[in-house]
């Protein structure tokens, strides 16, 4: 996520457009504690009992995983939503 900021703040010179993204970001995250599961599965991991569910934020998908067990939410990634994302995971 850092290197999403540094990319839109200082390449593209738009600090106003990075903050406000990871603003958004913030609040969706923020949100999952009450809601884990609402975004949808893209792959499951049967042997390692992991589902990955991506979320939609702008231009960008936020990948994350949900351990029952350890009751955590983990952000695996965050792609810009042009690029080939499923295949990275």
């Amino acid at each position: 996520m850092d290197y999403i900021y540094n990319y839109i703040s200082n390449k593209l010179f738009a600090s106003k457009a990075a903050k406000e993204l990871m603003n958004a970001v913030e609040d969706v995250v923020q949100n999952l504690k009450y809601m884990p599961r609402a975004y949808r599965v893209i792959k499951k991991f049967p042997e390692l009992e992991l589902e990955y569910r991506r979320i939609t934020i702008r231009n960008y998908v936020l990948i994350y995983t949900v351990s029952e067990k350890e009751k955590t939410i983990y952000i695996v990634h965050m792609y810009y939503g042009g690029s080939n994302y499923l295949n990275r995971i």
